[in-house]
């Protein structure tokens, strides 16, 4: 799935630094619920999901 993709590759370039305060169990239902709605909200018509990174 693209979204889970995306956090792959977010926690390769150390971008996820923000979730070090939350629970470190992603339940599986959650994950598959969020990239089912970000899939829906913003694939385009191949299936992929534009992303864009900001460098700080």
């Amino acid at each position: 799935m693209a979204a889970l993709e995306l956090i792959e590759h977010l926690r390769a370039m150390g971008e996820t630094n923000a979730l070090l305060q939350r629970s470190k169990v992603l339940k599986k239902d959650t994950a598959l619920a969020t990239a089912a709605i970000n899939e829906s909200m913003y694939a385009a018509e191949d299936g992929t999901i534009p992303a864009t990174f900001q460098v700080i």
